[in-house]
């Protein structure tokens, strides 16, 4: 009697259990893809904004090493052109808010190819 009323209690938990974790679990089997989207603030060239694109698209922590100084940059330092850069991924995870918003001081060097960017902020928006 005893192993029936303990058998009994394994089940109705394990069945409790699996009905609990279904929702958690639900959104996850979505299949959709991220969406990156650059916005510029102010006027700036279409060459810049080509450049800063491909610069946060193809990942700004993955920077090597191997920018060519212009002796002009060696002796007075860069000249460097700077703007603000908002980069937001849509459907960046499963729940609302779903998109994240990341804000960007973004510099280039008009004489050699440093690139550099500061994350202002970084949140959470509901977009999608």
């Amino acid at each position: 009697m005893k192993v029936k009323r303990l058998l009994s209690l394994i089940m109705a938990t394990a069945v409790l259990l699996s009905v609990l974790s279904i929702p958690a679990f639900a959104g996850e089997t979505e299949e959709e893809h991220t969406h990156i989207e650059i916005i510029f603030e102010g006027d700036v060239s279409d060459e810049y904004k080509e450049r800063a694109t491909h610069y946060f698209l193809n990942g700004e922590e993955n920077e090597d090493d191997s920018c060519t100084y212009g002796i002009i940059c060696q002796m007075n330092g860069h000249n460097l052109e700077t703007s603000t850069v908002t980069k937001i991924t849509h459907k960046d995870r499963f729940f609302d808010p779903r998109c994240l918003k990341e804000t960007y001081r973004y510099e280039e060097c008009t004489r050699c190819t440093y690139e550099s960017s500061t994350l202002l902020s970084s949140v959470y928006i509901s977009c999608c």
